[in-house]
């Protein structure tokens, strides 16, 4: 089995969404949200083209983040299920955005305005954009690991 390798183009490419995804939540706004909508979209449904038209191990990949995240996207749109991401999108917000106290009105109680007039639908919602491409992605590892690894018939002489 060849060992997990990748270039230093695919390197570069992973540090530029991560850093685009930390962007995003730290500034959640409007924009970000779109730009993050998009390319979960777009990663979504290329994904989904690899995996019809892809060949080998490539194809494995594009069928696995298919599956898992188009599987989590439509989970997500039926909030009763209580998804453990959701919570821990919760908590990350509440780590990146601490709520100030004495904001509002005279009461002097606490509400969750984070500091750079960040809000809250925002940030949930670039993460709600981001735990299917996240997810897609394991999938996708997970798939082409086990391609590389089913048995192959040997080649007749």
């Amino acid at each position: 089995m060849p060992r997990f390798r990748f270039s230093l183009l695919a390197l570069l490419g992973f540090v530029t969404a991560a850093a685009v995804c930390c962007a995003a939540l730290v500034k959640p706004t409007e924009f970000w949200e779109a730009v993050i909508e998009v390319a979960a979209l777009g990663a979504l449904f290329f994904a989904a083209i690899t995996a019809l038209y892809g060949q080998g191990a490539a194809k494995a990949f594009g069928a696995g983040f298919t599956v898992v995240g188009w599987g989590y996207y439509w989970m997500q749109q039926f909030e009763r299920f209580g998804l453990t991401t959701q919570r821990i999108s919760l908590e990350l917000q509440d780590l990146i955005h601490p709520a100030q106290p004495g904001l509002g009105g005279g009461g002097g109680g606490v509400f969750n305005i984070p500091p750079g007039g960040a809000v809250q639908g925002e940030f949930l919602e670039i993460a709600r954009w981001l735990w299917p491409v996240l997810l897609g992605l394991i999938g996708g590892l997970a798939a082409r690991h086990l391609y590389l690894r089913r048995e192959r018939p040997m080649p007749q002489k």
